[in-house]
């Protein structure tokens, strides 16, 4: 039996930082209504780009403040909708009952990311809607959100899946310490 080929480590995916989030969303340019409303939703639940473009209108429930949308395998999750999320989701729905979100498909969606962080000046990453992902995953470890919690969020069926965003850079952990209350 032939022996097994070391794995390669993988490396941290690339993410924004907080100011190119910022950059991205706050550009000197209008962003439209149901474009800057699927930004935020990517950056600020960590989407797949799948589970975005198959976003149906009778899955959002305001009274619960929740959103379900369909992940990998068919598999359904509940996601609490952002404070900041629910006044421009009300008002893109705008009394609309079901049908898709936004009628958008992936290849559309991707080109529509990139051309904003175009515009945006955002070119230490190359910006797609996965990487948004990504920033949101790492977001929410620099936080200090638990490990198991992350993994819920992002719908991940094995925990090692999401163990990679724990690999943080030197530096992101130099931060992270010598922001801890009892000092570093």
């Amino acid at each position: 039996m032939p022996a097994k080929k070391p794995r390669k480590p993988r490396k941290l995916p690339e993410y924004l930082t907080v100011d190119e989030v910022r950059q991205l969303l706050k550009t000197p340019y209008p962003i439209e209504k149901r474009d800057r409303l699927i930004l935020e939703l990517l950056v600020r639940l960590g989407l797949r780009a799948s589970e975005l473009c198959d976003m149906q209108i009778e899955n959002v429930n305001f009274e619960r403040v929740e959103i379900r949308v369909r992940g990998k395998g068919q598999k359904d999750r509940i996601l609490p909708i952002p404070g900041c999320l629910v006044r421009p989701l009300k008002d893109y729905i705008d009394n609309e009952k079901s049908g898709p979100m936004f009628g958008i498909g992936r290849r559309a969606l991707y080109y529509l990311v990139v051309g904003y962080a175009k515009r945006a000046d955002i070119s230490r990453i190359k910006v797609h809607p996965h990487a948004l992902r990504h920033t949101y995953a790492v977001s929410l470890i620099k936080a200090g959100v638990d490990i198991r919690t992350v993994q819920l969020q992002l719908g991940h069926a094995n925990l090692n899946t999401t163990a990679i965003y724990l690999a943080l850079t030197t530096a992101d952990r130099r931060e992270t310490l010598e922001n801890h209350p009892l000092g570093y």
